[in-house]
């Protein structure tokens, strides 16, 4: 992508993030809403606003550069932003012994715009392209699990399914 588009996809992902953590509550509470959009403050629910932006990116740039090996690069790195989304909350929780909503916000607009910025990188590398059909079954995985687990939690993992 050229600087302008790069610039306008970053901020467009920024918003569509943002939008999406209230639009479950501005939709009444709509079932098939909360399949895509956060339930509840878990950070399982909360790595929806990393995943779909990023996975909504990866499907222009594909459609787009007429390319469907595109998505690769951002969907890899969604799944290294929520890594680093969790490890960042949870890092700072251990020392603050609290949550900090200000700090959630600033590192999720971190993760997010490195994570446009790799994407867009990686999405131009021809060995990650390739790999376009592992990084389509990751994708279609975790829309699975986003779908299944947003209204009902397992057990196991209390750390990423317990509200804050």
């Amino acid at each position: 992508m050229k600087k302008k588009e790069l610039l306008f996809v970053t901020i467009a992902t920024l918003i569509i993030g943002t939008l999406m953590h209230f639009l479950y509550e501005w939709s009444g509470e709509s079932r098939f809403i909360g399949y895509i959009c956060p339930v509840d403050e878990s950070v399982w629910e909360h790595m929806k606003l990393i995943f779909y932006p990023l996975f909504f990116v990866a499907i222009y740039i594909a459609i787009r550069k007429g390319d469907i090996g595109r998505i690769s690069g951002f969907i890899l790195t969604s799944l290294i932003a929520m890594a680093l989304q969790i490890s960042f909350v949870y890092l700072y929780k251990l020392f603050t012994q609290r949550s900090l909503v200000v700090l959630d916000i600033i590192f999720y607009y971190i993760v997010m715009i490195a994570a446009v910025i790799f994407g867009n990188i990686w999405s131009g590398c021809r060995k990650i392209r390739n790999l376009w059909p592992i990084f389509a079954a990751v994708s279609a995985i975790m829309i699975v699990l986003f779908t299944r687990l947003s209204y009902s939690k397992p057990s196991f993992c209390p750390f990423l399914f317990m509200e804050e």
